[in-house]
């Protein structure tokens, strides 16, 4: 089969599983790039007869939530099985960040035993759980993250894990394992400085 068959017979697998008419998906590319597409146009890429431009194909690709690498037959499965992939790993990962933020908590909690409430704490606190939220909307299931962003938080999840372990030390050496603790201890706040940099 040509490449311009398979793409039609891939576009028009993907927008029927998506619920759209041929129609519909010619509304939302002109919608979302403000052109003026004819009613055939998607029916003439599902039968080969034409096949769009890069900036259409882009479009068609955001809205149906696929990968150019399925529709062009570079792989030979649909983004779902990617998709699903990838939520779980996010979500997999969005549980140790809570894990991370909780011993956090609890370290700070006993410091304000010793030292009293900092508001520079709570502001602190607010900036971890600001680097941790947009893994929470993916564990809550909101369908309105895209591909692009699941694949975007994936890629930097490592990194703020490393991030927010480090903090963790950070917290932990000044207050704990410090010799000097009693002279040393600063009793204003300053936080650590890794999981806010990446903010």
């Amino acid at each position: 089969m040509s490449i311009i068959k398979e793409f039609g017979t891939r576009l028009r697998a993907i927008r029927e599983h998506n619920n759209l008419s041929q129609k519909a998906l010619v509304d939302a590319i002109n919608k979302t790039l403000g052109l003026n597409l004819r009613r055939n146009t998607v029916s003439n890429y599902e039968n080969g007869i034409s096949y769009p431009s890069i900036e259409v194909l882009r479009a068609i690709v955001t809205i149906l939530d696929t990968s150019t690498d399925y529709l062009l037959a570079i792989e030979n499965r649909n983004d779902s099985g990617v998709k699903k992939s990838l939520t779980e790993r996010i979500e997999l990962t969005f549980s140790e960040l809570e894990i991370w933020r909780r011993n956090i908590e609890w370290l700070l909690e006993l410091r304000e035993k010793a030292f009293g409430e900092d508001p520079q704490v709570e502001a602190y606190l607010d900036n971890i759980d600001k680097a941790i939220n947009p893994y929470s909307d993916i564990t809550l299931g909101k369908e309105t993250v895209t591909m692009t962003d699941r694949l975007k938080l994936a890629d930097s999840a490592s990194s703020l894990k490393n991030n927010i372990i480090k903090d963790f030390d950070e917290l932990f050496r000044e207050y704990f394992l410090d010799v000097q603790y009693p002279s040393k201890v600063k009793k204003k706040f300053a936080p650590p400085s890794n999981v806010t940099s990446m903010l």
